[in-house]
């Protein structure tokens, strides 16, 4: 079993059209919610469990993706986390 902060895939996406950012699959035991009173509450909220989130660095220090700056909600499965990044960050390579 993976433990939290394990990188699962890797790979980058490019920011305007010059800068080369790494993106990647991690996994994590929390999913993080958007804390916007407005969202349900399944969405807003913090979840515990088994998790795979989409991180990705910067434009301004483009190797380092660290692993609480997630760019979406935590995926019940690798897979759909991957299908979200492609998704988000076109031609991003996971490998």
């Amino acid at each position: 079993m993976p433990q939290p902060g394990d990188v699962l895939k890797t790979g980058h996406w490019t920011y305007g059209g010059k800068i080369r950012c790494k993106v990647e699959i991690q996994f994590s035991k929390m999913r993080p919610g958007s804390g916007d009173h407005e969202d349900p509450p399944e969405s807003r909220d913090d979840q515990a469990g088994d998790w795979f989130v989409l991180s990705h660095s910067s434009p301004t220090d483009p190797d380092q993706c660290p692993p609480n700056w997630t760019s979406a909600p935590g995926y019940p499965t690798p897979q759909q986390a991957i299908t979200q990044a492609e998704a988000t960050l076109r031609d991003c390579g996971l490998e």
